[in-house]
């Protein structure tokens, strides 16, 4: 090409320097800087199509209806989605409170009770301060001198059935011509001679006849005396049952005052009413526990049963998530989603080489304390935690959380075995992400479009009409404003920079 010719096409195709960057007239801002202009709320800019998908998304109820918010970084997603659901969240209902309780049928299942909002912390208390009282009171009753005549009558019947049992085997052995002798040892059956017990020597002067007499009578002896014993066995036994039911009678009798108070309360509650009827009678079951102190020389069974402290707790409240401070739905922002952040978890104790636990070290998740709300998550982080993406469909889906630990099998010691009850499942999940990883769940798994049904999509370019440039003002004004900058002089900003 020579230069004529290079000159041409130059010509043909050279920008004017007019066309190098947008101009805007200054005119049409009626402010001289950004401090004349008022304090108003960030508006999305340009993003009309990912407002009316959010607002959508927001506004069904449906299961399914989640969001997936896609789009580059810095186009103000993050922003926007965080306004558009704290906006939303307060204007709506506080959630219940959750709490599990023992399963006193079944330890290794706890059950969860639901309160309205605030009301979780006052039923802990609650029930706390009626564990007190129990304690209190049957101390003070199984102390007091009545019960202890009550008891005392109880067991000299009985002995007075030993002691006539004895005495008619007695009168047996007498006709026998045999002395009976109780001793630690057992029962000594003494021949007698003339009233008195027979020597060695006249034994052995003894005829065999009369000798064969003597084993016979001896031998009707001892089976009188088993019969005996036998009926001594069944009176003791018999016993430890009047005991037992005279102790539990007497503890249903001392404590069912003290659970009227709560069952008024939660009359409208089957569940709490429920559980404490099962805790009423598990108390009676093991009024034991808060009879006796934590005894020193003990070490060995106190590290098998734990420590009376210990054992109480299985009358317990595990406050799982309260919301007695909280106004509006909840919105949780999870920025590390593991497995055990999104799910909670089930601490364990070390005990003689294994691992236990129970309910009251059952810990919550982000997805308990969004239950009833919103829960915002990034889609790289979540992607990239084992287990969380399967078990976050699986909640969605069963409308269920369930905390176990996926890791259990794979632990270096045992642990005990504790599956909760799940707890009811009403939640919003909003996922950001890259178009890329929205394509590929979508390509990937089956259920995505299933459960993420609605898309907001962030656009990277944006019509310039004289109300993206207001809301680009606005946007301005903020920023300086929050970031404690001198204030701009729009048109000159406008003029270099759009």
């Amino acid at each position: 090409m020579n230069r004529e010719e290079y000159e041409t096409v130059l010509s043909v195709h050279r920008v004017p320097v007019s066309s190098l960057r947008s101009e805007c007239n200054p005119d049409e801002f009626p402010f001289e800087t950004t401090d004349d202009l008022e304090t108003l709320p960030n508006e999305m800019i340009g993003q009309q199509r990912a407002e009316q998908a959010m607002d959508f998304g927001l506004s069904v109820e449906q299961s399914g209806y989640n969001l997936f918010v896609v789009g580059p970084s810095g186009t103000g997603r993050m922003t926007y989605t965080q306004h558009s659901v704290e906006k939303l969240a307060s204007e709506q209902p506080v959630p219940d409170d959750w709490c599990y309780v023992n399963n006193f049928e079944n330890p290794d299942r706890p059950l969860v009770i639901n309160l309205p909002a605030g009301s979780g912390l006052r039923f802990q208390r609650k029930v706390e301060t009626l564990l007190i009282d129990i304690e209190r009171e049957l101390r003070a009753t199984f102390s007091n001198e009545e019960t202890e005549k009550k008891k005392r009558n109880i067991i000299d019947a009985s002995q007075n059935q030993v002691e006539a049992l004895w005495k008619e085997t007695e009168t047996f052995a007498s006709g026998l011509n045999f002395k009976l002798e109780r001793t630690p040892a057992g029962i000594q059956t003494i021949p007698l001679f003339f009233g008195r017990p027979m020597e060695k020597e006249e034994y052995e002067r003894l005829s065999d006849a009369n000798k064969e007499k003597l084993k016979e009578r001896e031998k009707q002896l001892e089976e009188k005396i088993n019969e005996t014993v036998y009926q001594i066995r069944k009176i003791e036994e018999q016993l430890r049952k009047n005991l037992d039911r005279f102790h539990k009678e007497t503890a249903a009798f001392t404590i069912e005052g003290l659970f009227q108070p709560l069952k008024e309360a939660y009359r409208d509650f089957p569940k709490v009413l429920r559980y404490l009827e099962e805790y009423n009678h598990d108390v009676v079951e093991h009024f034991s526990l808060f009879l006796t102190d934590q005894e020193e020389g003990n070490a060995v069974v106190q590290a098998l049963t734990g420590s009376k402290e210990q054992q109480l707790q299985r009358y317990a409240v595990n406050l799982l998530v309260s919301h007695k401070n909280g106004q509006g739905a909840p919105v949780i922002y999870e920025t590390n989603p593991t497995y055990q952040n999104l799910f909670g978890k089930i601490e364990y104790r070390g005990a003689f080489g294994s691992w236990t636990t129970n309910f009251t070290l059952v810990k919550p998740g982000a997805i308990h304390l969004a239950n009833g709300g919103y829960l915002i998550l990034q889609a790289a982080e979540l992607l990239s935690q084992p287990y969380a993406w399967t078990l976050l469909k699986r909640a969605l889906q069963t409308g269920e959380i369930q905390i176990e630990d996926p890791f259990a099998e794979k632990g270096a010691f045992p642990t005990s075995g504790l599956k909760p009850e799940p707890v009811p499942l009403n939640i919003k999940v909003i996922i950001i992400g890259s178009y890329y990883l929205y394509d590929l769940l979508s390509s990937v798994d089956e259920d995505f479009h299933k459960l993420f049904k609605v898309k907001v999509e962030f656009d990277t370019v944006m019509k310039r009409d004289a109300e993206n440039r207001r809301k680009m003002a606005y946007f301005i004004k903020n920023y300086a404003d929050r970031k404690n900058l001198l204030p701009f002089r729009m048109c000159q900003v406008f003029l270099d920079k759009v």
